[in-house]
């Protein structure tokens, strides 16, 4: 299991394009094979900051994920829109408990 976790930084005056990209590309990546979990949110305290969250079957679907049509949209989306900084990691995991 794959679980992609972080933060993207967006300008609040192009929140509203940014939110009309991020449903269109949560809808479509959902569909995809392997995808478990497809999540954006943003923070209550900084509404600057975007938390991502996904969780992919493996690493053969996550990098499938990177070549699809709807991912080339949202890097456009993303391109035409103030952002700062993003920081994105990669986590392998073999074992899920609960908490």
């Amino acid at each position: 299991m794959i679980i992609v976790a972080g933060t993207l930084s967006i300008d609040p005056s192009d929140f509203e394009k940014y939110r009309v990209a991020a449903e269109v590309m949560i809808a479509a990546t959902l569909e995809e094979d392997g995808c478990q979990v497809y999540n954006f949110a943003q923070s209550v305290i900084d509404p600057s900051e975007v938390r991502v969250f996904e969780i992919w079957e493996s690493a053969d679907h996550l990098k499938a994920h990177g070549t699809t049509p709807h991912m080339a949209v949202w890097r456009s989306a993303l391109a035409a829109l103030k952002m700062g900084e993003r920081h994105l990691a990669i986590y392998e995991v073999d074992k899920i408990g609960t908490l």
